[in-house]
């Protein structure tokens, strides 16, 4: 019984070949929109901020796979990428604790739509 998906791999020879979809930008407006609903719901806190947790992971794991593997400028290039995005994001964190934000539906709403039109995330739900 198949599960549905397609899997898609691409190849290139550029070890630091980054797709545009995985851009900085791209990472942004999904680091933006997390925080936005975790204050929302009110996850925010560090202990419970699941994509905090997880882009700490990422950055690991990348981190963890460029000691490993020999010389890989894409490895060190998304840590990079990747850190850029932990530094706004706790930077944002810290900003919205000091000024006692007051997220809203409207303000999730517009960040549900702003992350579903990226391509990475709606090549996915298409898929679904």
């Amino acid at each position: 019984m198949g599960s549905g998906f397609t899997k898609q791999f691409n190849s290139t020879t550029s070890k630091s070949y980054l797709p545009s979809s995985y851009s900085v930008p791209s990472l942004k407006i999904l680091s933006h929109a997390s925080w936005e609903i975790l204050d929302y719901t009110g996850f925010a806190h560090e202990i419970h901020n699941t994509f905090l947790i997880g882009l700490t992971r990422m950055i690991d794991e990348e981190k963890n796979i460029s000691g490993t593997v020999e010389s890989n400028d894409f490895n060190l290039h998304l840590v990079q990428q990747l850190e850029s995005v932990l530094y706004d994001y706790k930077r944002r964190m810290n900003e919205m604790r000091t000024n006692q934000s007051n997220t809203n539906l409207p303000i999730i709403s517009s960040q549900i739509k702003a992350v579903g039109q990226l391509p990475m995330v709606y090549e996915q739900m298409v898929a679904i």
